[in-house]
């Protein structure tokens, strides 16, 4: 992703407000995992949470060398 974002040049503020969309919903889902009994919901939300971590930090990935710049 490092790459896609300086190469296509993305504003910094459509990088920030994905990340920020994808906090949220890490967010919520951490909060249905917290009230969730069926296994087979569980296991599904904890590989969105995965999935949704993954993402999270490719989009700090690419913030990092945009503020290095700074």
């Amino acid at each position: 992703m490092v790459e896609l974002a300086i190469t296509t040049s993305l504003p910094l503020p459509i990088i920030r407000k994905d990340a920020k969309k994808k906090l949220k919903i890490k967010s919520g889902y951490s909060r249905i995992k917290l009230i969730t009994s069926d296994r087979r919901q569980s296991e599904f939300i904890r590989f969105e949470l995965s999935d949704l971590n993954e993402q999270v930090a490719d989009l700090q990935e690419d913030l990092q060398p945009i503020f290095n710049n700074f």
